[in-house]
């Protein structure tokens, strides 16, 4: 995966002010709503009480990521946003992770629905990476042997998700992707919203470590500030993950950056099991089909690789991608298991408007290499549930 200062978490907050025009955000926010307002309900709700809508990018860590909260909450919708991937090409392959094949979705529990992309085309360049990801994540990492036909755009986003959640006492969004698609269905949730669990650092703390700014604010950015607007009276939480100067600079971090491992997939000891979802996902992540060319080639234009080059730390600083650190897992960690997260005291001159809350992993000991192993280790504990979905 890339330098950190162009993936998960890039651009400044000055950016963030700077780059939008208040007539835009006012034009959005007036096609949204209002401010969303959550119930006074804890963080953490009992899954059979709550709905969770999946809306993601399906970047590597959005794959390692779904399978756990499909085997641990009830999922009402997995939305598709453009990101990372593109959502018509995207929606097959998580279609075919999740159900087995994407055929089955219309007899599955819950849709996979195509969501939306950026009113402006962003400009791809800040993310040379970004093609090969793609290749990648479009057949799954390898688990499919061909790219599935695009499936069709929804055409009424904010119809589908409230037919998905009309069942749910109360819904929660795991928002793992830009903004694009939740601005739109969000005021379908007003009165059934519980909370907002969002990748990345708060905007006003981003400001202070710029390497950590969202790459889905930055995706988006119009979207992003409407976002904003949109969760000011809502119950948010942002998830990060501690970078330690060491962990930016180095090609391949040391285990206490809160880096994937071969052994929480593969083991020894553990691993995922070989049966079910939790078996298509270590599949994917470990199989041995190479890369979609121009990737698979060894000529001057790309580097040798397997599915490990976009996950696995050795092979990602060997191969076309750039960093990887465990970030929406550690998203989706949290909205299963909130205490093992911390908050973290706000930053910055004056956090009177900030939304929502910001959280990190506990440091266990005060150890980040121990943090680091004991979130691997969840991962690992709650991907295996999902050996028991089909």
């Amino acid at each position: 995966m890339p330098n950190l200062a162009n993936r998960r978490s890039r651009a400044s907050q000055a950016g963030f002010l700077c780059c939008c025009r208040l007539s835009l955000t006012v034009a959005l926010l007036a096609s949204c709503g209002s401010p969303l307002r959550a119930s006074a309900a804890p963080l953490s709700r009992p899954a059979a009480e709550t709905c969770v809508v999946l809306d993601n990018d399906y970047d590597i860590d959005d794959m390692m990521a779904l399978p756990m909260v499909v085997a641990g909450r009830r999922v009402a919708a997995i939305v598709q946003t453009e990101g990372v991937t593109l959502p018509a090409q995207a929606a097959p392959a998580v279609a075919a992770l999740i159900h087995g094949d994407s055929a089955m979705v219309q007899r599955a529990s819950f849709p996979v629905l195509v969501g939306a992309s950026p009113a402006v085309a962003p400009d791809l360049a800040a993310w040379p990476w970004l093609p090969f990801f793609r290749a990648m994540l479009n057949r799954s990492n390898g688990l499919l042997a061909a790219t599935p036909e695009p499936w069709p755009g929804e055409a009424d986003l904010p119809g589908a998700i409230g037919q998905a959640v009309s069942d749910c006492e109360r819904v929660s969004v795991l928002l793992t992707a830009p903004f694009s698609s939740f601005i739109r269905y969000a005021p379908a949730l007003r009165h059934k919203l519980d909370q907002v669990v969002i990748t990345g650092r708060r905007p006003e703390q981003a400001a202070m470590q710029p390497a950590e700014a969202s790459f889905n604010c930055r995706y988006d950015l119009q979207a992003c500030q409407a976002a904003m607007a949109l969760l000011s009276n809502a119950q948010a939480a942002f998830v990060a993950l501690p970078l330690a100067p060491e962990c930016i600079a180095a090609a391949v971090p040391a285990e206490g950056c809160f880096v994937p491992s071969y052994g929480m997939v593969a083991g020894p000891p553990g691993g995922l099991p070989a049966r079910g979802l939790a078996g298509r996902l270590r599949r994917a992540l470990i199989n041995t089909t190479p890369c979609a060319p121009p990737y698979s080639t060894t000529d001057s234009n790309a580097r040798p690789c397997s599915s490990l080059s976009t996950w696995e730390p050795a092979a990602v600083a060997s191969g076309p991608g750039g960093h990887v650190m465990l970030w929406d897992q550690s998203t989706a960690l949290f909205l299963l298991d909130p205490a093992r997260f911390a908050a973290v005291e706000a930053v910055g001159p004056d956090q009177s408007a900030a939304v929502g809350q910001q959280f990190e992993p506990r440091q266990e000991a005060g150890s980040p290499r121990a943090a680091a192993a004991i979130l691997r280790a969840l991962w690992t504990r709650w991907t295996s549930r999902a050996a028991g979905i089909d």
